[in-house]
């Protein structure tokens, strides 16, 4: 257990750098997915099944009372990050970055909410390209 704290100064840093690593891989993918060419619903498609697998995964942290606690405040310092990365794929299809990220965090909101995929791009649709 000491070994750990070598590493990371309290349990919090560790579990966010956990967190990290898993959020880069599903970034790769999301990035990988637009480099694809792909069409603008399979793009909002994959945003939507990478949240909701990180979400599954992470559940039962997301859901832990304590871990709430600490991360709330890392949270609203870090939205803006996660939203222009969720967004910076989705440019090439947007008439403008406001569209782009206004995608990005109906797709955080509803996607949390536990939101269908159907029932979001209903919406998005309208928006893109």
């Amino acid at each position: 257990v000491g070994t750990v704290y070598n590493y990371f100064p309290a349990k919090e840093a560790f579990v966010a750098s956990v967190l990290l690593q898993r959020w880069e891989q599903a970034v790769a993918v999301i990035e990988e997915t637009a480099r694809g060419g792909r069409e603008p619903e399979e793009l909002v498609r994959c945003i939507y099944s990478q949240l909701c697998a990180f979400m599954d995964q992470y559940r039962v942290l997301f859901q832990d009372e304590g871990a709430v606690a600490v991360f709330t405040a890392s949270f609203a310092r870090y939205h803006d990050l996660l939203r222009s990365q969720l967004a910076r794929p989705l440019q090439t299809r947007c008439e403008n970055d406001f569209e782009a990220e206004f995608i990005a965090e109906a797709l955080l909101t509803w996607t949390v909410a536990g939101e269908g995929f159907d029932e979001i791009y209903a919406v998005i649709r309208k928006i893109l390209k």
